[in-house]
């Protein structure tokens, strides 16, 4: 079975140099199509979700990829399906979560600057698009369009059991050998301090190419006058001594 790891933000594909260049996870509808256009169409794939979510129209094209696949589509969530990758996990024919893995659903939300006219045009626009989301769930979990629209309200975080009972997810993994608890005190390095870290890495590392670089160029213009002074030595010819001068007549 092919595997399709949905991992890190959920990006537009005009958007997805600037994440392969900085070496950060992300999943963009270009690549959701390349990896289909490796099956035959019609095989069994699998869909591993590790995703904080990201662009609402991005996702809800790879949720259309997905739903509209003829072959079977399980899909896995590992670790996080939040905001629109929970959409996205909704593709799934069969949607398995980790035990400590955790879904997370809110409204849409978006950036917006103008007049008061603007503002309630984005405000019209975020809302119609939390209740297109609010259908999906509603359709997955069977629950009432309300009921629905206040969890998204209070951005809710469900784990693996509370997604199994809300009807979310189809099944738990390893729910005989299931750990009771899953934490961490300390010990882990903030995600932007990693970036940060990361970019002052590259930039001593280019500093140290440049030093390099002049150090050589030092050595090879050291050689240059040296070998421009050797030439010059044996160019020139040593005065000759006329013996007949030291005497006078």
């Amino acid at each position: 079975m092919k595997r399709l790891d949905i991992n890190g933000v959920v990006i537009n594909d005009d958007d997805k140099w600037f994440y392969d260049w900085t070496e950060q996870s992300a999943v963009s509808p270009k690549d959701v199509k390349d990896f289909l256009a490796k099956t035959d169409g019609k095989e069994a794939i699998q869909v591993a979700i590790n995703s904080q979510g990201g662009s609402v129209f991005a996702g809800s094209e790879i949720y259309t990829l997905l739903k509209s696949y003829q072959g079977n589509v399980e899909v896995v969530v590992t670790g996080l399906a939040a905001s629109i990758a929970s959409v996205i996990m909704m593709a799934g024919d069969t949607i398995k979560m980790s035990p400590i893995a955790q879904v997370m659903i809110h409204n849409a939300s978006m950036y917006a600057q103008g007049d008061y006219r603007d503002l309630a045009h984005a405000s019209e626009v975020s809302e119609n698009t939390s209740i297109s989301l609010a259908d999906l769930y509603q359709q997955k979990t069977g629950k009432s369009t309300d009921e629905v629209r206040e969890l998204m309200d209070k951005e809710t975080f469900f784990t693996a059991q509370r997604a199994l009972e809300i009807g979310l997810v189809d099944e738990v993994l390893f729910a005989e050998s299931a750990p009771d608890l899953a934490a961490s005190f300390g010990g882990i390095v903030s995600h932007a301090k990693l970036v940060e870290l990361k970019a002052n890495m590259e930039q001593d590392n280019q500093l140290n190419l440049l030093l390099t670089r002049f150090d050589r160029m030092e050595m090879q213009l050291n050689e240059l006058r040296k070998s421009q002074k050797e030439q010059k030595q044996q160019t020139e010819k040593p005065a000759v001594h006329d013996v007949l001068a030291d005497y006078l007549f």
